[in-house]
């Protein structure tokens, strides 16, 4: 579909854009975009309200909540054990600054 300019109102008029562009296609017919918006968007809010459809979003929300709950620990696991790490890099440079050797071990 492509738009095929506006009416007297300033409504957009839409038509198929082989129409439009080639004229090969045979049904030429123009329609209010407003009017074309408006059935696809009732379609498509009857088929988002149907049980099937309301199943499947759910199991996908909740399949997309446990993969990112599990990236989120195995991020934190990571940042934890780094956290370690650094931790014990601190108390050694602390004791060995202490001890007054430096950072030369």
């Amino acid at each position: 579909m492509s738009t095929n300019g506006k009416d007297k109102s300033q409504r957009v008029r839409i038509r198929c854009s082989a129409a439009t562009e080639s004229g090969t296609c045979q049904d030429a017919k123009t329609f209010y975009l407003k009017t074309v918006e408006s059935a696809v968007l009732a379609g498509l809010e009857a088929e988002m309200r149907h049980p099937n459809v309301i199943a499947e979003y759910v199991r996908t929300y909740h399949e997309e909540r446990k993969r990112l709950s599990a990236k989120a620990n195995a991020k934190r696991a990571h940042l934890e054990t780094r956290l370690g790490e650094l931790n014990r890099e601190i108390d050694r440079l602390v004791d060995a600054i202490a001890k007054g050797r430096g950072g030369d071990e």
